[in-house]
C-alpha cells in the first residue's frame, strides 16, 4: 500500500480510504502527509465540504478507491483550491510534527488509543515530551474533565480542525 499511497500523494489524487476490514466506513481526501508509518489526508463530509485533518497508521488500510462515480461527483462539490499543508514534515515524523502543531496553535485535537475507538480522548496538548504527552481533556461544552498523560506510541489516530473540534475549540475560545 506504501507504494500506491506515495503515488496518490504525489499526484494529489481524491481518494477514498478505508479502515475497516469490512468497508463500511472510509475517509475522502487528498493525501497531504506520508511516512514509512503514517499517512495524513485533507478529509472532506459528503455533501462536499472540508471536514479537518486526519492521520491514521499506513498498516490499517485495507482499501483504497480512486476514480470511483462517487469520487467524481464528489470532485464537483470540493475546492480543491482550499487544501493547505498546516505543518512542514521533518524527520521526527507525521505524529511528533502534527503533535506539535496542534500545540502551538492551541487547536483541539482527537487522539484514539490501540485503534480502539472506545479509547479517545479530545483536548488540548499541554505538554509533549520524548515518550509522554499530556492533554487537558475537555467534555462537548469546552471544560476540562481531567488532565491524561499517554504514551506517543500508543496513539494509532489524530483528528483536527474537523467539525467536532470545532465546535468545542468555539467553547474553548469562550472560556
Amino acid at each position: 500500500m506504501d507504494k500506491i499511497l506515495s503515488k496518490l500523494k504525489r499526484e494529489s489524487v481524491l481518494c477514498e480510504i478505508y479502515t475497516d476490514r469490512n468497508f463500511d466506513a472510509f475517509n475522502v481526501g487528498y493525501l497531504v502527509y506520508l511516512d514509512k508509518d503514517w499517512y495524513g489526508i485533507s478529509d472532506y463530509k459528503p455533501n462536499g465540504d472540508w471536514d479537518g485533518y486526519l492521520f491514521r497508521q499506513t498498516d490499517t488500510v485495507s482499501r483504497i478507491a480512486v476514480k470511483s462515480k462517487y469520487l467524481n461527483k464528489m470532485q464537483s462539490l470540493i475546492k480543491k483550491e482550499d487544501l493547505v499543508y498546516p505543518f512542514e514534515l521533518t524527520d521526527e515524523g507525521i505524529v511528533i510534527c502534527a503533535l506539535n502543531y496542534v500545540k502551538k496553535t492551541s487547536k483541539v485535537i482527537k487522539i484514539e488509543l490501540f485503534n480502539d475507538c472506545d479509547l479517545t480522548l479530545i483536548g488540548l496538548i499541554k505538554d509533549i515530551s520524548d515518550e509522554y504527552l499530556t492533554v487537558e481533556e475537555l467534555d462537548t461544552y469546552g471544560e476540562m474533565t481531567t488532565i491524561s498523560v499517554i504514551k506517543i506510541s500508543d496513539i494509532s489516530y489524530l483528528e483536527f480542525d474537523a467539525e467536532e473540534e470545532l465546535l468545542i475549540q468555539k467553547f474553548v475560545e469562550k472560556r
